[in-house]
């Protein structure tokens, strides 16, 4: 009984979507789903979906005036997931975020110490998730953060700079363990 009602949320909130989707997203695509509402507490900014996306419950996306967060095809978000685009965030096809993972192309600016931090501002950075990429449980992507294609990011890691396409990194911060080529560590 459970899966039946879960099968009957997702269409009705999916037929929301699709229904008033030109309050909420600048572009989207064929195919995708939605379980439940997506909190987007400062609109303004462009949310894009490619086809056959997959969102998960409890989402926040927070795009400011002037940001995009554009998700390609394919792509699943798993329940809980935080993102906060003040520049931009871009995730690649078919790309899988677990539940919980956070991503946040901006920080406070914390310089000044005669102001508050909360008066002082945001510096920002792009950040970009390559296609067939998998970021683990309660990962945390933060500006600068960037990942190539057909990476993975383990469960619990923070990553705040650029990392390669094909590898495998774990940790806080985020380190590479390993390349997937060839399953060799470095």
């Amino acid at each position: 009984m459970g899966w039946f009602i879960r099968k009957i949320r997702t269409m009705l909130w999916t037929l929301f979507y699709y229904t008033f989707s030109r309050l909420f997203f600048v572009g989207l695509g064929h195919g995708c789903r939605f379980e439940g509402w997506v909190e987007f507490p400062l609109r303004g900014g462009k949310v894009m979906l490619g086809d056959r996306v997959y969102v998960c419950r409890r989402t926040t996306w927070t795009v400011l005036d002037g940001a995009t967060l554009s998700l390609g095809s394919g792509v699943f978000i798993g329940p809980g997931i935080v993102m906060s685009a003040h520049r931009a965030i871009r995730v690649g096809n078919d790309s899988l975020l677990a539940e919980y993972v956070s991503i946040y192309d901006n920080e406070h600016i914390w310089s000044d110490i005669h102001k508050p931090i909360a008066e002082q501002g945001y510096a920002t950075s792009p950040c970009s998730i390559g296609n067939g990429c998998w970021i683990g449980s309660g990962s945390k992507i933060l500006m600068g953060g960037s990942l190539g294609d057909n990476c993975i990011l383990g469960a619990g890691a923070v990553l705040k700079k650029p990392l390669p396409a094909g590898v495998v990194a774990v940790g806080v911060p985020a380190m590479v363990i390993r390349f997937r080529d060839d399953g060799k560590t470095r």
